[in-house]
């Protein structure tokens, strides 16, 4: 299963002030769809369980809830790859590769770090697995410590090529760089679900545009895309049928499959179903009238901003909580099982996010641990 400090670069705590010097609307924009998406990937972890257990212990019923959410939440790191994208490509970027490196480094480094050794902790003394220190070092070294700290892995490697990609964007026209985009669409996420669906192998790989550098580049075409008034109103039926048609595709390849495990492959953020419905709500939340919505709930927003700021926290600390309600270490047993989907996932996500969010509040106090969040 896949799954603050303002002036940290890594896309959970991006400053945008530097980054989207424009108007105040795109500001908060930044930091709706980073709450969003740490809110999403908690979300899904909460939903996965009971999704995998096809009919187990739920009813159909239940099981299509669970399902629903599960697909819903599914957009969640590409979210955040696409505000990745969005703030370190931006052409106005114009610092050394060096500088790039030297300034974050340490801001992904030492949370990396950090993490790596509370996770390895947790293992050995919540989890109670025999792990060496050579065996912890291993981990670190190919990204095995715990199963949601592979982002970091993911963002670092994204990091690596950002110097190469700011010369392409900053020189690509636009009608280029969506030419990317559609190439990477095609070999990502099209000729996957043709061999998917039939069997078939094309044989064209094109291996700069894979894997998550296609949701990195259209993070820059999105912040500058302006959805026309007449369409805005459509995002929320695109993404809620997107939702259906991947959670039914879900389920239908499962039977078709004959297998007990669920195929989640339609779910998966390369199915074109998620691609597309992750750029509809990326435009969803950019294009809402932020600036109207703040003078409106200002209570709201704010809470939106010190969220915002703990982002990077919340989303390494979460399991932790996750798990602590999950394995009843408190002496009660809280999970997406112990109630009905419906009812259960919502509140059991909220419970952790808020949890999560109280200890990152926390260890921002601290001055030797707020580096870590």
């Amino acid at each position: 299963m896949d799954i603050g400090n303002p002036s940290s670069s890594l896309v959970l705590n991006e400053s945008h002030d530097v980054a989207l010097p424009v108007d105040g609307q795109r500001a908060i924009f930044l930091d709706v769809i980073r709450c969003c998406a740490v809110i999403m990937v908690v979300l899904f972890h909460v939903a996965y369980p009971p999704v995998m257990n096809q009919f187990g212990t739920l009813g159909p019923t239940q099981w299509w809830i669970a399902n629903t959410l599960d697909t819903f939440s599914r957009p969640n790191v590409p979210l955040l790859v696409l505000l990745s994208g969005a703030l370190l490509l931006s052409p106005q970027k114009t610092e050394s590769a060096s500088l790039f490196f030297r300034k974050r480094a340490r801001r992904v480094l030492i949370p990396l770090l950090g993490w790596a050794v509370l996770y390895s902790l947790w293992r050995v003394g919540v989890r109670k697995e025999p792990l060496t220190l050579l065996r912890a070092l291993e981990d670190l070294l190919t990204g095995n410590v715990y199963s949601h700290l592979w982002f970091l892995y993911m963002i670092l490697g994204l990091y690596l090529v950002t110097p190469i990609l700011r010369i392409y964007v900053r020189n690509a026209s636009s009608r280029n760089l969506w030419y990317f985009v559609g190439v990477w669409f095609v070999v990502t996420g099209i000729l996957p679900t043709i061999y998917k669906l039939f069997n078939l192998t094309i044989g064209i790989p094109a291996f700069v545009a894979t894997t998550y550098v296609g949701y990195f580049v259209a993070g820059q075409l999105l912040r500058n895309l302006t959805v026309p008034k007449s369409l805005r109103r459509l995002l929320p039926v695109l993404i809620l049928s997107l939702t259906a048609l991947a959670a039914w595709a879900s389920y239908a390849s499962t039977i078709a499959s004959g297998r007990r495990e669920v195929d989640e492959y339609f779910a998966t953020v390369w199915s074109p179903i998620i691609i597309i419905m992750t750029f509809c709500v990326f435009l969803f939340l950019k294009e809402l009238p932020h600036e109207r919505l703040q003078e409106r709930m200002p209570i709201v927003y704010q809470a939106i901003r010190r969220f915002s700021s703990a982002c990077l926290g919340v989303y390494l600390v979460h399991v932790m909580v996750f798990e602590t309600l999950g394995m009843g270490l408190l002496g009660f047993t809280l999970n997406s099982m112990t109630l009905p989907p419906i009812i259960g996932i919502p509140v059991i996500t909220m419970v952790i996010v808020i949890v999560s969010f109280v200890i990152v509040s926390f260890i921002q106090r601290i001055p030797l641990l707020r580096a870590i969040v």
